[in-house]
């Protein structure tokens, strides 16, 4: 039954393309909460890292 549900959650576009990083992280944890907001806690990541490069390249910081 597990096995199922972890599979319909990683059927959206997100995972399919970068599922390889995601699985053995959500996999140790052991949780389907985990493995359905894992995606959006990478995305936010992603965005953090963005907006932070931007602004350094706007402030001429880190060049």
């Amino acid at each position: 039954m597990e096995p199922t549900e972890m599979g319909k959650g990683r059927k959206n576009g997100l995972q399919i393309v970068r599922g390889e990083g995601t699985r053995p992280r959500s996999a140790g944890s052991g949780g389907l909460q985990e493995e359905a907001t894992l995606d959006g806690k990478l995305a936010m990541n992603w965005a953090k890292k963005r907006r932070r490069r931007e602004k350094n390249l706007r402030d001429g910081t880190n060049l």
